[in-house]
């Protein structure tokens, strides 16, 4: 049997969070994609943030990125990060964006989702080991 291959999706984003946005009261960016896996977040922090602006990412309320415990918000001056996710996604997320600074700032984010496959019954599974006894020298 040939195997199938899926290509992945790319959607690109450039949010937009004008001055004076705190982290208390963030800029909340909704975004609807249908089922899928999202297995990367590409995230681009342009040079002029020079840290007065946070990016999160929630599903639900929960945040996904970042993930460390302990922080709510990815931070930076001229940065690319890249994050491998691998969840499943249906229907809405957020990005939430704050900007303490006195200009408007954009993230741009590249999500990379691939869609739910299904295997056959069985499919994936290696075969069940075999032991064999040792042969004498």
């Amino acid at each position: 049997m040939a195997v199938k291959t899926v290509d992945p999706q790319y959607f690109n984003y450039a949010i937009e969070t004008g001055g004076g946005v705190t982290p208390d009261a963030p800029q909340v960016t909704p975004i609807t994609v249908p089922l899928k896996i999202m297995e990367q977040v590409e995230l681009t922090i342009p040079s002029g943030h020079a840290g007065a602006t946070g990016f999160s990412m929630r599903v639900a309320d929960t945040i996904i990125l970042p993930w460390e415990s302990g922080y709510e918000w990815i931070r930076g001056n001229d940065d690319r990060f890249i994050f491998a996710v691998n969840i499943q996604i249906d229907g809405e997320f957020q990005v939430v964006t704050y900007n303490e600074g006195s200009y408007n700032h954009t993230h741009y984010i590249r999500f990379r989702l691939a869609d739910l496959r299904a295997l056959p019954l069985g499919a994936g599974l290696a075969a069940p080991l075999t032991l064999v006894a040792p042969v004498a020298a």
